[in-house]
């Protein structure tokens, strides 16, 4: 694969960068893989790969799996540009769905009424004959069922079983898992608990090969193989990817703080003589380095040396070595380059980061490359149990910085316990001295640590039993507690207090990124299964419809020998053990050797008549039992269940249903571990069934929803959202919709225990506001509004003002996620209509659609549009000021009426003109030269009373009239005396004063005259 190196287009590709790369945007000095260049020096792809790859860097002969194939099929697409939207079959971008089919979030979909056929390729009114249309959750597919139940691999028939070498993805047979894993039969999406992705083999291993790293769930690569975007180990990366040789994987495009070597490699440091090109990501030559296109290198002029910083010069700075490489002269550090990268330095100083890699100091770490744990240098990735945020590396949510031996920093679940927490560090308190031998904290000779490790003391206060460890550290007795207000050891900790994650304190409320347990009596650093723990009241609690047994983990019922009863100080039910039983170990047991009763509601001392004694081997508790079956009411033994119950072969009892972990079998009459070969677990994972009656089936032979479905409330089929008063919980893999908190589960629908469902449909209320109505909406009670819900939810209102009506015409809402706003912008919409598409959640026309004048539909004609709107819009007039623009960007056909010209616009046909002859004293507006009406606007009217830009040049502008410019009047005829002061000057002045007299008797006439004419004309004295 051979990259050029590149540099940004200016105007024209010249000298050694003259080809014209494939994005039209960089000048390259050879064309990409695949390409060649045109006669006007421009790279187009190649008969054999003829498609332009999607970062524009290759040309390829077929899009990646992953990719759409542009309309005009000349270049791949990531995701479909603006006004496309991405085919039924998901290759190809198109610019309208076809008849039957809809565009929702930039696909094409079946419409409502039609269902997608058994290729994926079209949809169809009715599924052809042998197949049936399952549940999907946007729409029905046709599909195999019954004696063949799996599609051909050619996807043409339904076959009973798929072929030798075939897999089985969900209801189809495959030759091929692409993208997934697999096992000897079925393609899987991941790989069961416990185990990891191996990908050479595309199969599931307990641990990598050894010539493999583990990395985040799967096997890195061997050496020399790269992992592509389909999870394959290759040799080499396709011609539009680059070598990741960190981890050992194929990018498109090298990840920040690294750069592209010559379209081979991903690297951290350029190539000497080279500098990243932060615009493209990729290494250029400098601006005093030349490319040789012998070596494909960057050189500096003969007797030139490259200096650290890829410049030119005459020899290397103090400090470093002069080395030749490739028969390149160039400048080399023991250690690591200073950040402005002028001089070697054994370290970086205060404030900068060191990069190994790159034996570089930065002030900042480049592209994604991260601060270490330390704070010292710039890493890829962040060390165990951490994570990065905000370019720096955090421990973990759980996990404190500490330092090992007080020297290695590293991120640990708990403080040793000679350490206090500060500011999520283990450190060691004030007055304590750190032992890093024995990575403790230690108090001086003669003192004794606290049991808080926060002080020495003398001695170990009252009631604190005894120094029980070497390091001469107080710890309370077992059993006992650490109080820090009493600063002893007490029984039990305060009603408000609970107990430390490590089990010796009492604290007030559990340290951050830990939660209070079930029973809201002690930290814990995760909340058993089952059970969430929000913030910001971190207080363990079960799943909805869920019962803590122990305070350790939840169920969905209460086990024998329990009875549900409800805690109010964790404000949720929980299991307790009869009358007369205590728990023990988790069980419900009897003291003192009695046995427990059937019913497990008492201790006996003998079995009663027709009942069996029988011995748990590991408590050495006696149970009353029987040898048959036990009643479903727990009192009597019976020879066989009745016929509306079930039979718990397991525990010998009948019962009116099934209790997890056990499911009902597909006989609807025994309770069972697990479903038998070729039945399946249904949706609820409660009974087996022959079938799914909803959903599909899963590699695991369990019925779940597809895509992105939720199963309902009552588990009987797949919805996409779920409904009124129910919230999404993921259970056991799967995702479920269950009531919310603050309702219950009451006759198949979420309600208020009592009162009505507010108009915020998130809490109950007694009575509904003033301005709302009670109402029993599908069973529910709740409040609505006549017209609309207002935006608060606190009352009702009429009319959405300066708001959106939701999808369900019910409410004002100030968004439509995750549905669209309509082309009037009023309404939230599921789908957008004819000849529209979704974008950013807003319903827009599609490329040379116009939003039609009443806002309602979009068309391809118009008298005029706007686009002084979100959206061109078209409208029926343009009046002035307004401008018409015959062919606009938009538009070809449709002229544009716009808000203003770029330059002038002319009054007379309200067109956009660059120059003007008659400029109106507005300074944008042109007036026609025989317009009388706005003429006099002008100011400026010549003697034909024609509107002028300016007077001619013998004119001069008196107010606005344009007149002809007089000549220059003769001087006036009054006489100025000078008196002189010599004899000479007399004779002057007398002289003077008759040739003035003279010019008087001659021209005194015209002078008159001229100077009546021009009564604005200035005097003139001589």
């Amino acid at each position: 694969m051979i990259f050029a190196i590149v540099r940004s287009l200016a105007a024209v590709c010249s000298g050694d960068y003259k080809y014209q790369d494939l994005d039209g945007v960089h000048c390259v000095y050879a064309c990409p893989s695949g390409s060649a260049a045109d006669a006007n020096n421009k790279c187009v792809c190649n008969a054999a790969t003829p498609l332009i790859s999607s970062n524009q860097r290759a040309c390829i002969s077929s899009c990646h799996g992953d990719e759409a194939l542009s309309a005009d099929s000349t270049r791949c697409y990531l995701t479909c540009p603006d006004y496309f939207f991405l085919n039924l079959a998901k290759t190809q971008c198109v610019q309208a769905c076809k008849a039957g089919e809809t565009h929702v979030d930039g696909g094409c979909r079946c419409e409502d009424d039609f269902k997608l056929s058994m290729d994926r390729k079209s949809c169809v009114k009715t599924c052809p004959e042998g197949q049936v249309a399952k549940q999907g959750v946007l729409t029905d597919v046709c599909a195999c069922a019954g004696a063949t139940p799996y599609i051909s691999s050619d996807m043409t028939k339904c076959v009973p079983d798929c072929g030798a070498g075939e897999f089985k993805m969900l209801f189809a047979c495959v030759t091929d898992c692409n993208i997934k894993m697999h096992n000897a039969t079925h393609c899987l999406d991941s790989c069961p608990a416990g185990q990891v992705q191996e990908l050479v083999s595309r199969t599931c291993v307990d641990t990598c090969p050894l010539e493999q790293q583990w990395r985040d769930g799967f096997c890195l690569c061997p050496d020399g193989q790269f992992r592509n975007r389909h999870n394959f180990c290759i040799t080499k990366c396709d011609a539009d990817e680059v070598e990741d040789i960190v981890e050992r994987s194929c990018v498109r495009r090298c990840l920040g703080g690294y750069y592209d070597l010559q379209g081979q490699r991903c690297v951290r440091k350029c190539a000497p003589g080279q500098v990243p090109d932060m615009d493209f990501d990729t290494c250029v030559c400098s601006s005093q380095t030349k490319l040789n296109l012998q070596t494909f290198t960057c050189d500096c002029p003969a007797n030139k040396v490259i200096l650290l910083n890829n410049l030119c010069g005459d020899a290397c700075p103090a400090g470093s070595s002069e080395v030749e490489s490739n028969g390149q002269r160039q400048c080399q550090c023991s250690f690591f380059v200073s950040s402005d990268q002028t001089k070697c330095v054994a370290q970086c100083p205060e404030g900068e980061f060191m990069d190994r890699t790159s034996s570089l100091c930065y002030s900042k770490c480049p592209g994604q490359l991260s601060i270490d744990i330390t704070g010292g240098k710039c890493v890829d990735m962040c060390g165990l149990v951490q994570f990065s945020e905000n370019g720096k590396c955090r421990c973990d949510y759980g996990y404190m910085l500490a330092m090992t031996n007080f020297k290695t920093p590293s991120c640990v679940k708990s403080c040793s316990q000679s350490q206090i927490i500060v500011d999520g560090q283990c450190k060691c308190a004030d007055g304590t001295i750190p032992d890093p031998d024995n990575n403790v904290c230690v108090c001086p000779e003669n003192r004794v640590l606290s049991a808080d490790a926060s002080q020495c003391l003398v001695v170990c206060p009252a009631g604190r039993g005894f120094i029980t460890n070497e390091y001469k550290q107080c710890q309370c007795p077992s059993g006992k507690y650490f109080s820090q207000e009493l600063f002893s050891c007490i029984d039990k900790c305060e009603a408000n207090q609970k107990i430390s994650v490590d089990g010796h304190s009492c604290v007030d409320q559990c340290p951050p990124r830990q939660f209070t347990d079930l029973f809201g009596e002690k930290c814990i650093e995760n909340c058993p299964d089952n059970a969430m723990g929000k913030y910001p009241i971190r207080q363990c609690k079960c799943l909805s419809g869920m019962i803590s047994v122990d305070g350790k983990s939840c169920v969905q019922q209460c086990g024998v020998g329990q009875l549900k009863q409800f805690n109010s100080t964790s404000n949720q039910f929980e299991c307790k053990c009869a009358q007369n039983l205590v728990l023990t170990d988790g069980q419900c047991l009897c003291k003192d050797h009695l046995s427990i009763s059937l019913d497990y509601s008492q201790c006996l001392d003998t079995c009663p008549v027709g009942q069996v004694l029988v011995v748990n081997a590991k408590t050495q508790q006696s149970y009353c039992s029987c040898d048959d079956f036990i009643s479903s009411d727990n009192k009597t033994c019976v020879k066989e269940c009745g016929v509306d119950e079930k039979t718990d072969v397991l525990n010998k009892r009948c019962s009116l249903e099934c209790y997890y972990p056990l499911i009902l079998s597909t006989d609807k009459k025994s309770c069972v571990q697990s479903c038998k070969v070729g039945e399946f677990d249904s949706l609820k994972r409660n009974e087996c069934q022959v079938t799914c009656s909803a959903g599909v089936i899963n590699e695991f032979n369990k019925c779940e929803c597809p895509d992105f479905g939720k199963i309902s409330l009552n588990g009987d089929k797949c919805v996409s959202e779920c409904g009124l008063g129910e919230q999404t919980v993921l259970f056991e893999m799967l995702t479920t919709c269950q009531c919310m908190s603050t309702f219950i589960k009451k006759d198949k629908v979420c309600q208020c225990a009592s009162g009505y469902m507010n108009l915020d449909q998130i809490s109950c209320v007694d009575t509904c506001p003033a301005t709302s109505t009670p109402n029993v909406n599908t069973g529910i009670k709740q409040c609505t509004c006549p017209v609309y819900i207002a935006e608060d939810s606190q009352s009702c209102v009429t009319e959405c003002v300066d708001s959106l009506v939701s999808f369900d015409r019910k409410r004002c809402t100030s968004h439509c996620f995750p549905n669209a706003m309509d082309i009037q912008q009023k309404n939230c919409v599921s789908t957008c209509g004819e000849n529209q598409i979704k974008m950013q959640f807003a319903c827009q026309c599609v490329q040379n659609y116009l939003r039609s004048a009443d806002l309602k539909t979009c068309v391809t004609t118009c008298p005029f549009y706007s686009i002084s709107t979100d959206f061109p819009t078209c409208v029926n007039t343009c009046v002035f000021p307004k401008a018409i623009i015959p062919h606009s960007d938009f538009s070809d056909t449709v002229p544009e009426c716009a808000d203003s010209c770029p330059s002038f616009i002319m009054r007379a046909d309200q067109h956009c003109y660059d120059k003007c002859d008659y400029l109106n004293k507005t300074g944008n507006v042109c007036e026609s030269n025989t317009d009388k009406t706005n003429c006099p606007l002008l100011r400026i009217v010549n003697a034909q009373n024609i509107c002028v830009l300016k007077c001619e040049p013998n004119e001069v502008n008196k107010n606005g009239i344009c007149i002809v410019e007089p000549p220059k009047p003769p001087k006036d005829n009054k006489t100025i005396i000078i008196v002189c002061s010599t004899v000479g000057g007399i004779i002057g002045a007398v002289l003077l004063g008759v040739l003035v007299f003279f010019l008087i008797k001659k021209f005194g006439k015209g002078y008159k005259k001229v100077k009546a004419d021009a009564p604005e004309t200035e005097d003139v004295y001589v």
